[in-house]
């Protein structure tokens, strides 16, 4: 599942495929219907909010990245180890583009 994520963000990025391409879409919504993906979900939402950015669509990545922030925080929220929770949100790549992302959005809006 992520591969066609991964797809879309390359092709979003050499233009030799349409940013606003289906495969990160389709591939998003078969994500949404598992419900809970420990193995690559903080790639993918990152991915298809890129997607959609490059693709003129920033509400939609913003709902997006709500929902990124959200289960980040939460499974950071484990973590009872400050430093340990902080290395996990800023040192993890994917954890790490998702606040990245969101900071951007935040800057371009204000």
């Amino acid at each position: 599942m992520v591969a066609p994520i991964a797809l879309s963000r390359c092709a979003g990025v050499s233009r030799e495929f349409a940013p606003e391409s289906p495969t990160a879409r389709e591939a998003y919504a078969q994500f949404e219907g598992l419900g809970v993906v420990y193995d690559g979900e903080a790639t993918i939402r990152p991915a298809l909010a890129e997607c959609l950015l490059a693709s003129g669509d920033r509400l939609a990545a913003t709902e997006v990245l709500a929902t990124a922030t959200k289960q980040v925080y939460a499974w950071a929220d484990t973590i009872e180890d400050p430093a340990g929770r902080q290395a996990y949100l800023t040192r993890i790549p994917e954890h790490r583009r998702i606040l990245e992302l969101v900071q951007e959005l935040a800057a371009c809006e204000s």
